[in-house]
């Protein structure tokens, strides 16, 4: 027999076997509670918390000094995610998050949300090679970090991964390098003042 018969008798012998299985029903299991699993998106949940109670706290970050009740929030969170969405970023791209507890940290996992983006969380206390590893691997397009915190230089870091950084003027377009091939955007988080 010649190899694409077989082919063709392995293809139909397939497609009956699947057309003989049972459709599948959805899964729905919640553990042992009367209440139903909400189906809300992130947004969802927090678009109705601003129609619901839009002037109640929903974060203080002390070391920050930034409060902000739920429509200031939600604010700040679309103006990041328009943000990220001007700079080419596409649904299922990749936001890294690299640094510790900030306002803005909060703030970037909600606009990824909104923009149908994916955060992936970096660990803040990577050295050069972690980094280097991480990124490639998940494949980030942008990262959003602070300049440093406490004894980790960010910056410096990145400054060695990607050639000329330094010098290179803020807001210039997409950076290149072939340490990080699908790095195309970092974005430092200003300490010295919250988002607007």
């Amino acid at each position: 027999m010649k190899l694409a018969s077989v082919q063709r008798q392995l293809a139909k012998a397939a497609r009956t076997t699947i057309a003989k299985m049972p459709k599948p029903r959805p899964s729905y299991v919640h553990g042992a509670s009367d209440i139903p699993l909400l189906h809300d998106t992130m947004g969802d949940r927090l678009l109705q918390a601003v129609e619901q109670v839009p002037s109640k706290e929903f974060v203080y970050f002390r070391h920050q000094q930034i409060r902000r009740t739920y429509e200031q929030f939600y604010h700040d969170v679309r103006q990041l995610a328009r943000g990220f969405i001007r700079l080419g970023l596409q649904p299922g791209d990749r936001v890294g998050m690299w640094g510790p507890n900030y306002y803005e940290w909060l703030c970037t996992q909600y606009a990824a949300a909104l923009a149908g983006l994916i955060q992936v969380n970096v660990n803040p206390a990577y050295q050069i090679e972690e980094l280097k590893y991480a990124l490639n691997k998940v494949g980030v397009r942008a990262l959003v970090t602070p300049r440093s915190f406490r004894k980790s230089d960010y910056y410096g870091t990145l400054d060695k991964l990607v050639p000329g950084l330094s010098s290179q003027p803020e807001g210039q377009g997409a950076i290149r390098t072939t340490e990080l091939p699908q790095l195309e955007h970092i974005i430092i988080i200003n300490e010295a003042k919250p988002l607007p």
